[in-house]
């Protein structure tokens, strides 16, 4: 499965999911945003040309077949999380990003401090998509371990 978040359009987060009933386990792979399929980046493919050619270039990536997706706006998101009244993150680091996307083109700063924390529908949102504080693959991480 293709898991896909939007923001207004445009693919901030690609996922592929493997779901494994007989053992009740779910394997994750993170595909970056910014990876480069064919001259472009992989995340303009949804929004120029919808979910099947980009499905198409996960497996073309990953040799991984992709037989089912669900795209996923920011709202939902944060509407999801605060409708079950949150989620325990157990935060492995300390996150600092003093560049977190604001209203109006503007920039707030997003801390987050290590152990376990009860996380509102925004603050995993925060979580999940603060790029500034460390690398790509600790974003991915922390979007996993909030999946």
């Amino acid at each position: 499965m293709l898991l896909i978040g939007i923001n207004q359009g445009l693919t901030d987060s690609l996922m592929v999911l493997n779901i494994n009933p007989d053992n009740k386990a779910i394997t994750t792979l993170s595909i970056p945003r910014d990876l480069s399929y064919k001259g472009r980046k992989i995340n303009e493919l949804y929004n120029a040309y919808g979910v099947q050619k980009l499905a198409d270039a996960i497996f073309s990536i990953t040799n991984i077949p992709i037989k089912h997706y669900a795209v996923v706006d920011f709202s939902i998101f944060t509407e999801v999380i605060d409708t079950i009244g949150g989620i325990d993150v157990d935060v492995p680091n300390d996150l600092y990003d003093n560049r977190y996307p604001g209203k109006n083109f503007s920039y707030k700063v997003v801390q987050f401090k290590k152990g376990l924390q009860h996380m509102s529908g925004e603050k995993a949102l925060e979580y999940a998509r603060s790029r500034k504080a460390n690398s790509d693959f600790d974003r991915s991480n922390r979007q996993q371990l909030i999946l």
